[in-house]
Order: C-alpha cells, then sequence, then structure tokens
C-alpha cells in the first residue's frame, strides 16, 4: 500500500535533479565539452559524473529496500555529521587529473534522457514505500551503512553539492553567458512571477521548528536561511557575516527588536540573491546577532509580494505562484489581519471557563507554540489560572535575554480546528514589553497553509504532524 505522506526527501530529490535538466538549454554540446584549465572536468563530465553516481545511488536504495539485513549498523560520524547539516562540506577537492576518468558526453538528449530516466526510477522505488517495513541498509565504501532514505538524501546532497561546482564553472569559464544571465535577471521577480509557473522552494524542518531554506548569495557563497514569516528583508548573524568575509557595510542604523529598546545593526547594499530559481539582483542584507539554530540568517515573505505562498510540511516545501491552487478548496479559509507587512489572525483560548478572544502573529522564527501578550495575560489573569510547568531563556535578534512562564492552554480554536493542551508563554515579571501574542513552529507546522498573494487570508489543513507531541 502506498504511503498517505509524501516523502520529503523525494521531493528535495526531483527538484534539485530537474535543476540539474532544465538547465541543459543553456548551453551548446561544445560549450559542455570546454574544459576550464588543466586537470579539472568539463560541465559534460560534471553531468557525467552526477549521472553515474546517482545511479549508483539508486541501486543502492533498490538494495536497502530489498533487504533487512545490517538494520543494526550505523553511519559513519562524517555522515552522521553531512546529514544533520543536510549538505556536503562547501570544499573544493584537489587531486590527479580527474579527466582521464570521466567521459565527455556524446550529447545533450544523452545527459537529458540519462538523468530523466534516474529521476522517473527512483520514484518508481519509492512508491508504496513504508518506513517500517523497510529497514535495510547497505554500505557506502566510506562512510559506513545508509537505509533507503539515507540513500535518497544523500543523492540529492550530491548533486546540490556539484551545483556549487557548475557556478564556479560558469563564473571563470563562461563569464558573457553569466553576464547575459545576470542582465535577464534584473527584473526577475517582476518577470517569472509575471508567467504562469509555480516555484517550489525545498526547506528543512529542523529539530528547532525552524524552516531552513538553501540560498546563494552573490552568485557564490551558499548559506541556510531561516523562512520567517515575521520577517522582512534579508538578515545574515554577526558570525556569518564574518565567515563570508566579502560583504561591505556602508553604514549603521537602529532597528527595534521585541526583547530591547534600539539596537545597532549595520547593512549591506547592492546584494544579489538565489532561491531555487528565483533570483533577485539588488537587495539590502542586514546583520543580527541571532537567527534560528543551524541557520545564518532569515529572509520574510516580503521577497514573494503580490504572490500566493504555500507551506506544505508534509513534503517540506515552499510554493510561490501567481494565484491559489486548485486543491485551495480542501482547506479552511481563515481572516488575516495586515498590520505594517505583519500577518495576524484571530483565536480563541479557553482559560479557566471564559473564552478569550486574541490576535496572534504568525511567527515561524519562534521555537514554541504560544507566546500571549502581557495585556492579555492581565485581562485573562492567564499567570494565576493556567497551570505553570516551568520557566525558558528566549533571545531576540540582539542578543537580548527574556525569561518567560511556560504554562499549558487547555483549549485553542482557530476557526474550526480545536487543540487541546498547547504549551503558551508570558514574560516574567515587570518587563511589560511583550505587546503582541504569537503563534510558533512549534503550532504552525502542525497545518499545511496558503497565504493569499493579497495577505487577506490564510488557508488551513491539518497535516500529520497534527497530533504530534509539542516539542516546547
Amino acid at each position: 500500500m502506498a504511503s498517505a505522506i509524501p516523502l520529503p526527501q523525494l521531493t528535495r530529490f526531483d527538484v534539485t535533479i530537474q535543476q540539474w535538466i532544465d538547465q541543459l538549454n543553456d548551453y551548446t554540446l561544445e560549450q559542455l565539452r570546454q574544459v576550464p584549465r588543466a586537470g579539472s572536468w568539463s560541465l559534460g563530465q560534471v553531468y557525467m559524473h552526477i549521472i553515474a553516481d546517482t545511479d549508483w545511488f539508486a541501486g543502492q536504495m533498490e538494495a536497502a529496500l530489498l533487504t533487512n539485513a545490517d538494520s543494526d549498523k550505523d553511519m559513519h560520524e562524517d555522515a552522521r555529521r553531512m546529514f544533520a547539516s543536510d549538505s556536503f562540506p562547501d570544499t573544493q577537492i584537489q587531486g590527479p587529473a580527474t579527466d582521464t576518468y570521466i567521459p565527455q558526453p556524446s550529447s545533450k538528449e544523452e545527459l537529458a534522457q540519462r538523468l530523466t530516466g534516474i529521476k522517473a526510477a527512483v520514484n518508481r522505488l519509492f512508491t508504496g514505500f513504508e518506513p517500517a517495513v523497510s529497514v535495510g541498509k547497505t554500505r557506502h565504501p566510506g562512510l559506513a551503512f545508509f537505509s533507503a532514505l539515507e540513500w535518497l538524501q544523500f543523492a540529492e546532497m550530491h548533486m546540490r553539492h556539484h551545483l556549487r561546482q557548475k557556478r564556479r564553472i560558469d563564473a571563470v569559464f563562461f563569464p558573457t553567458i553569466k553576464s547575459l544571465l545576470s542582465a535577464l535577471l534584473v527584473c526577475v521577480s517582476l518577470t517569472l512571477f509575471g508567467q504562469q509557473k509555480e516555484y517550489v522552494i525545498p526547506f528543512r524542518l529542523t529539530e528547532h521548528n525552524n524552516l531552513s531554506v538553501q540560498a546563494v548569495l552573490n552568485g557564490r557563497d551558499t548559506v541556510q536561511l531561516m523562512f520567517h514569516t515575521a520577517s522582512s528583508g534579508i538578515e545574515l548573524t554577526a558570525a556569518s557575516v564574518k565567515r563570508l568575509g566579502d560583504l561591505h557595510f556602508e553604514r549603521t542604523d537602529t532597528v527595534k527588536s521585541w526583547g530591547g529598546d534600539v539596537n545597532a545593526s549595520r547593512f549591506s547594499r547592492h546584494n544579489s540573491l538565489q532561491i531555487g530559481e528565483l533570483q533577485w539582483p539588488d537587495l539590502s542584507i542586514w546583520e543580527d546577532e541571532n537567527s534560528g539554530q543551524g541557520t545564518d540568517g532569515k529572509f520574510g515573505p516580503d521577497l514573494f509580494l503580490n504572490k500566493t505562498v504555500e507551506l506544505d510540511f508534509d513534503r517540506q516545501v515552499l510554493v510561490v505562484r501567481a494565484g491559489l491552487p486548485d486543491k485551495v478548496r480542501k482547506y479552511k479559509r481563515q481572516k488575516l489581519i495586515l498590520e505594517k507587512s505583519n500577518m495576524y489572525l484571530e483565536a480563541v483560548c479557553k482559560i479557566g471557563k471564559t473564552r478569550y478572544t486574541n490576535r496572534f502573529l504568525i511567527h515561524s522564527g519562534y521555537f514554541g507554540a504560544l507566546l500571549l501578550d502581557d495585556r492579555f495575560v492581565a485581562r485573562s489573569k492567564a499567570d494565576e489560572k493556567l497551570k505553570i510547568v516551568g520557566e525558558k531563556d528566549l533571545k531576540d535578534a540582539y542578543g537580548h535575554v527574556l525569561k518567560t512562564e511556560k504554562a499549558v492552554l487547555p483549549l485553542l480554536v482557530i476557526g474550526d480546528q480545536k487543540l487541546h493542551d498547547v504549551p503558551a508563554g508570558f514574560f516574567h515579571g515587570a518587563i511589560g514589553r511583550q505587546k503582541i501574542s504569537v503563534i510558533g513552529g512549534d503550532l504552525l507546522k502542525r497545518f499545511n497553509f496558503i497565504i493569499d498573494a493579497q495577505r487577506e487570508y490564510i488557508y488551513l489543513k491539518p497535516n500529520h504532524l497534527a497530533k504530534g507531541a509539542y516539542l516546547s
């Protein structure tokens, strides 16, 4: 029987291999065969390497699916780190002239057909996949044992890793092509979105309830950015700025955070950003201290201005399109309140015997389920009536530490959706600064949701995480 839950690993695999297929159209066969310098691969040889290795990985997936052997074996510690970061190390390996071992392609059609065939074969393998039944593993030559799903994730990471190599070849060997592409992409957020097409962007739901998206900054630096529904623009942490090293900051300005009054923050103008197929050629980047754990910074939904934004936690993809999809009929519509680019919705909280309507900021950057504002806590006497289960330190983007009480809300109602025993936090002491209530990642992830282009409505549908335990 086919699994009812789409595999996020398979979705990411499909998106990445399709990038390789689609980008074949950017080159002639002669360009694919040209070697940038002695001892390096042509772009065609990179394609041949991708095909050979991914085909072998697919064979390992099939072997693991057909056996229960070695299910108790583990992967190497180096592999564990790679899987935890969902990427290969961003390093260039120097070695002997590998073009001796990798043949040049005979035609573009051959490359496209072989990649398309591998994509179809892998999708057939995982039709009817049952994680509880398919527990076998096979050995990687250097990284020990992988299950079928781990081989699938490894194959996608490997292809994504070589996209970096492709960008280096493009930058050095095809500068004319790069310049032409840059010129064509100057208005990509208008031109591409003007076409009737949807853009599927894989994300990784981290153990901290963050939505981590891979992006490329200024055509060269791969970064992991958190999609933050209550943020605007692009922000990088100070640690990431230091690691990247080549961002030019023109000045410092002051901004407000929810944990302090004002904070000095540098910003850098005229940067480019690429996320999947989408590119923005001229963006300012702000610097702050913190982002979601394991990410280099964050971006908000304003990058997708006047576009519909869908978050599908079953497939772990963010989908951007011009209008609402047909499937929205199966979702429940909820009115949004838009203030200063922030999106709020109303929900009902049961405290004691009384039900209180309150407004909540949709805040995917907050790890927890709910955070209650000071006025609501005072009005409802939540600090007296709710069961307190502990304390937690919360840091804002600029490092301010705030003490929160952890409580349990017996009932939260969003539209016709009822959620029981929801963790809720509120600030402890006389801070008096929390003016908004927040719905955070630990609750948002329980719904697949679609936000319309005008930010007037959010459409909600419970997903496979709906009944899972809260992490907060």
